[in-house]
């Protein structure tokens, strides 16, 4: 736990942190796992990787700078004359004994997607610091500003997969040099095959993990064979975490929900899933997890089915026959009223509020709910000029800084282990925004993926996962 009290002239700041900082000279401090920051060398902040939160306190300021996915989840309120700030808002909430008023429009989103926004959470008055942001507060201002960058697209698909693959490569090349037990958490599928590629050609030890409950869904049966067929053919030595949700203390489990409160999400198999793993291994682990490839390389859409397919049309053509085949699909299958956007707004709002990763407008939402999304947007995008960067931007602002992002940063943190998100790095989210073939990912979703597999590691994924294995799938 850490707690400071600053002053600027008569403006009280409490800072206040679950966990003792990464780096502390007094003047700067850095909270997180940021992989590349040595803690004599503080490297510059947008090629930062890792979950991270900087803070640099001067007499008239404090600064606070966050990662690019807001993965660092950092909260602030303003009560008169003191402000508090804290990853933990039970802190904020307790300190001040506020009785939290709902905010009606963040309040909804949270319903509907089971998240808030990229700003707020759903109690009035307890926000958040977006991600890729700068928090100035100075005596008489609280302002925040955006460091994502402005990027122009230029497809090619030859360059986005080298230069994903030179990322990867330096990631991997870091983590080498990590004195930590290497975990990685291995589902058998196409991102943690890739991961798995790194840890072999870079010959990192690490232990692959592949966490299963108890009592499984008939999705989760098939994803058990799927993760031992592959380790099976690939001659990995898979460690099976078996999660049994009816052993853990209903005491463990409100306070679990309680901190995914912003962010619901399915969060005990994660919990549970990271306190095993130091038990097992210890609590010096770097975790390895392929979390953000799916909504940053393809925004969603990636499964191999017809549905799927039809998203991907709606999602990066919607005027096409598909797009409208697709939504009439969407309407029969779901009973709801959907329409297709038409403008660059439209289709930027429809990408923040979409629809089980499907680019389309909810008809039975009201004007002001639109008007609040399509506000923020325009506020937290006004410095960009290509709509390609204000894309990506706002589908941070949305679902990648949500609670998939959040269940894996605050597990980890909640059993003192480290975790580190190749996908989720500034260079590989600015290069997607420069380089990516919307046409190729219709047809081939994540094709950056699979390209890397085959050229750059003669690795057949689809003949890895169709070989035949005679595996056991007791439960």
């Amino acid at each position: 736990m850490y707690k400071k009290k600053i002053y600027l002239n008569d403006q009280s700041i409490i800072l206040y942190f679950s966990e003792l900082p990464f780096f502390d000279n007094s003047k700067t401090i850095v909270f997180g796992a940021p992989l590349n920051l040595k803690k004599n060398n503080l490297v510059a902040f947008d090629s930062l990787k890792g979950y991270w939160v900087k803070l640099e306190i001067s007499k008239n300021s404090l600064k606070i700078t966050n990662d690019i996915l807001g993965g660092y989840r950092v909260y602030y309120f303003k009560n008169k004359c003191e402000i508090i700030i804290s990853d933990d808002f039970d802190y904020i909430l307790n300190q001040f004994k506020i009785k939290p008023k709902k905010h009606a429009v963040e309040y909804k989103y949270w319903q509907k997607h089971g998240f808030s926004t990229g700003q707020s959470t759903f109690y009035k008055g307890l926000n958040k610091i977006s991600p890729a942001s700068i928090l100035t507060i100075e005596e008489t201002s609280i302002k925040e500003d955006s460091y994502f960058s402005d990027i122009d697209r230029k497809p090619d698909a030859r360059l986005h997969q080298k230069s994903i693959h030179n990322d990867l490569l330096d990631t991997f090349s870091l983590i080498k040099t990590s004195d930590k037990r290497i975990v990685l958490l291995f589902s058998g599928g196409k991102d943690s095959c890739l991961l798995l590629q790194y840890l072999l050609k870079f010959k990192i030890p690490f232990t692959p993990v592949f966490f299963r409950l108890k009592s499984m869904s008939i999705y989760g049966s098939q994803d058990l064979i799927r993760v031992r067929n592959a380790s099976k053919s690939l001659g990995l030595n898979l460690e099976e975490i078996e999660i049994d949700l009816k052993t853990l203390p209903i005491s463990l489990k409100q306070e679990i929900l309680n901190k995914q409160r912003f962010d619901k999400h399915f969060s005990l198999l994660h919990y549970m899933g990271n306190n095993e793993i130091k038990n097992r291994f210890g609590g010096n682990c770097l975790i390895v997890n392929g979390q953000s490839a799916d909504s940053i390389l393809s925004y969603g859409p990636s499964e191999d089915s017809i549905m799927s397919f039809f998203r991907r049309h709606i999602m990066y053509n919607s005027n096409s026959i598909l797009s409208k085949i697709g939504l009439i699909l969407l309407t029969l299958k779901t009973g709801k009223r959907f329409k297709l956007p038409k403008t660059e707004n439209e289709k930027l709002i429809a990408l923040f509020d979409e629809y089980k990763y499907t680019r389309v407008l909810d008809c039975s939402l009201d004007q002001a709910y639109f008007d609040y999304i399509f506000d923020f947007i325009e506020r937290k995008t006004s410095h960009l000029k290509s709509y390609f960067s204000k894309e990506m931007y706002t589908k941070i602002l949305s679902f990648s800084q949500g609670s998939d992002n959040q269940v894996v940063v605050n597990s980890s943190k909640y059993y003192g282990l480290k975790t580190i998100m190749p996908f989720a790095t500034p260079k590989i989210i600015y290069e997607t925004i420069r380089f990516k073939d919307e046409k190729k990912e219709i047809n081939k979703p994540k094709y950056v993926v699979e390209n890397i597999l085959k050229k750059e590691f003669n690795f057949d994924y689809k003949k890895i996962i169709e070989t035949k294995v005679k595996v056991k799938t007791k439960n």
